[in-house]
């Protein structure tokens, strides 16, 4: 579900907004967490209980990294690094490395190895690299483990933050995940930024994207010198405006 989307801009969002703010405050973040994780289904329902599994694990790794000794915590610490780190390698790498060792495979005369058929979960580095954080800052003392398992979820899964990052440390937001303090001028800021951030994807982003997609497009012996600045130029453009978007 693209923040640009029609099932977006004039479905999920007004039912959220609307859900929120008839919520009282004791119920907000689980608002929050059953749309992120909606949100998240939409796209990727298994990668759902995946997250859901390894975050329960990571939030008990905290707990004991926060309450034990260093070496003990060092190893839970390192659990949680390899455990996270499986997952991105898993998705995100496993047909890369197949493809390459069925190269070496193909040379010395073997049969070479299947390729699996992986779907990529949106946002799985984002979500990969914030656990991460979350347990090396309880492990350096920079931060302590969540006072609540909602109050993780919620950091794990906001979905505002699902599709292009940034990856943000608990540490950063936790005054904000268990007390908001709600004023109109601030929701009217949002709904503004909101706005602008909409305007650069779709209006720049999206359109210079399609330019450059036309460009490169084309057969090398009819791209020419201008025409590949061009579409290079549009490209730049496309990236920069689509992450500007975002924040």
């Amino acid at each position: 579900m693209l923040f640009n989307s029609p099932i977006f801009l004039f479905i999920f969002c007004p039912l959220l907004f609307t859900v929120y703010f008839l919520a009282n405050k004791k119920q907000k973040n689980l608002v929050l967490l059953l749309f992120s994780l909606m949100f998240y289904a939409w796209a990727e329902p298994i990668f759902v209980l995946v997250v859901l599994g390894s975050a329960l694990l990571d939030f008990w790794l905290g707990q004991v990294i926060f309450r034990n000794t260093k070496r003990t915590a060092k190893l839970a610490m390192t659990i949680g690094i390899i455990g996270n780190v499986g997952i991105l390698v898993y998705f995100k790498y496993t047909n890369f490395l197949i493809d390459n060792l069925n190269q070496v495979l193909l040379a010395i005369n073997f049969h070479s190895l299947p390729v699996l058929e992986i779907l990529l979960p949106v946002g799985v580095s984002f979500v990969v690299f914030e656990k991460i954080t979350y347990l090396v800052d309880i492990y350096r003392k920079v931060g302590k483990p969540a006072p609540s398992l909602l109050s993780y979820l919620v950091y794990v899964f906001l979905f505002p933050k699902l599709l292009a990052g940034p990856i943000i440390k608990y540490h950063d937001i936790e005054a904000q995940l268990l007390k908001r303090d709600e004023k109109l001028e601030d929701i009217i800021y949002g709904i503004k930024r909101f706005c602008y951030g909409l305007a650069k994807k779709v209006f720049i982003a999206d359109t210079m994207g399609e330019m450059a997609d036309i460009i490169f497009a084309l057969p090398t012996n009819e791209l020419g010198f201008g025409s590949a600045w061009l579409g290079v130029i549009c490209f730049t453009l496309q990236i920069y405006f689509d992450f500007s978007g975002y924040l």
